[in-house]
């Protein structure tokens, strides 16, 4: 399975992202019918803290709820996954990913906000968490953005860097 890697000039941190992930996303996506949705990044950081892996993408809660223009990620159920991933893997919380259906996908105040909140939360055990925003570009096709946010308050737009034919 092919590995998308993200980076930035401006952060030593790297992403690498499966891309059945970015495939699960796309089809959670597209059965949203035409309203925001979104969900949680499971996987893991390296050692050394340098690079984060993006294993998974949760399905949205039950308890969800999106319009045209805005989001409310439920919690139903969440624990129970994250606790099942991290006693069989090893893995956690990285992040969150959001569809905007007309947007471009710029991260909203709103959704910056809870970013650099969750990067404060020591119990969230994500020190730099992710934000995965896709949207549509036309034709039934979509596009991702990447972005990583910090605990001192910033936030990176992570590109593209290269696409390896191998797993992590």
């Amino acid at each position: 399975m092919p590995v998308n890697r993200y980076s930035a000039t401006e952060t030593p941190m790297s992403i690498s992202v499966k891309s059945d992930v970015f495939e699960s996303l796309i089809a959670f996506c597209r059965n949203s019918k035409e309203r925001e949705t979104g969900g949680i990044l499971v996987g893991k950081y390296e050692e050394d803290g340098s690079a984060i892996e993006i294993l998974e993408a949760l399905s949205p809660p039950s308890d969800s709820h999106g319009t045209i223009s805005t989001f409310f990620r439920g919690i139903f159920g969440l624990s129970d996954k994250l606790n099942t991933r991290w006693e069989k893997s090893g893995t956690y919380y990285i992040g969150e990913w959001h569809y905007h259906p007309a947007g471009v996908g710029q991260p909203s105040n709103q959704d910056t906000a809870q970013m650099l909140e969750f990067a404060k939360v020591d119990d969230m055990q994500s020190p730099f968490p992710i934000m995965v925003i896709v949207f549509p570009s036309g034709n039934d096709q979509y596009k991702v953005r990447v972005f990583l946010f910090t605990q001192d308050g910033q936030s990176f737009e992570l590109n593209n860097v290269e696409t390896l034919g191998e797993d992590l």
